[in-house]
């Protein structure tokens, strides 16, 4: 696009804009994607260097993959689970424990907390005992750490699934952040309801997106076109 579409060609512009465009993928934690045609690789190769030099530079780290990696880590991400257990001491105590893939970072948003250090906006790594491959945490109030969605709406508890919180079955509580009804979940509706949980005095628990402690994805693909069997053997030849 920034070839073809904007006829871009000077190569310190194109890492200008792709650098940019990284700092704001790292600042909100996602997934950055550079797709490139392979008879232009000759342009990119520079800028794309020279991005991914400066991505491994920062902490938290950025997790550099192929797609099909990510596609795997988002599929076994979804298949964790919290178990919630009240603990056999005196006094209202509950025990949360976590099943999750290996490599899996787990967060607790720490509103009005000034110390320590933060790994993304106002949430902190979760402190915790690792037991038998679970993830144990102790809590007085479990139902602070997760969200209560209006029971039709499905498409926000999975969207909000998708984003690593735990949702609470039941009625909402005013011990937990309610969502409200959201109809229709636009993609703007789930930026401003992402905004409304991290401006929540709550001390949500999530999954983070990205595992092995990483900020944020970086990926590289290339996008094969071909008119012919020739046209296609000459693309190759880019590589």
């Amino acid at each position: 696009m920034m070839i073809e579409r904007f006829r871009v060609r000077d190569r310190d512009e194109i890492s200008g804009v792709w650098l940019r465009a990284f700092n704001r993928v790292y600042e909100r934690g996602e997934l950055f994607h550079l797709l490139f045609h392979p008879e232009r690789f000759s342009f990119i190769c520079g800028p794309a260097s020279f991005v991914v030099n400066e991505s491994m530079k920062l902490d938290p780290p950025v997790w550099h993959a192929t797609l099909g990696e990510i596609k795997d880590w988002w599929e076994a991400r979804r298949a964790s689970s919290w178990r919630v257990e009240r603990t056999a001491r005196p006094g209202e105590r509950y025990v949360m424990s976590l099943v999750a893939p290996r490599g899996a970072t787990v967060l607790i948003k720490s509103p009005g907390d000034r110390g320590g250090r933060f790994f993304y906006r106002n949430y902190k790594v979760l402190p915790g005992a690792d037991k038998g491959g679970e993830l144990v945490f102790e809590t007085e109030s479990p139902e602070s750490h997760m969200i209560s969605v209006d029971g039709s709406n499905e498409p926000v508890r999975e969207f909000l699934r998708d984003e690593g919180f735990i949702i609470r079955e039941g009625a909402p509580d005013v011990a937990s952040f309610s969502t409200g009804r959201i109809d229709p979940l636009s993609g703007a509706e789930k930026l401003k309801l992402l905004e409304r949980i991290d401006a929540s005095p709550y001390p949500l628990i999530r999954i983070w997106r990205w595992p092995a402690g990483a900020r944020c994805a970086f990926s590289v693909s290339s996008d094969v076109d071909s008119i012919n069997v020739a046209d296609f053997l000459r693309r190759l030849a880019y590589f």
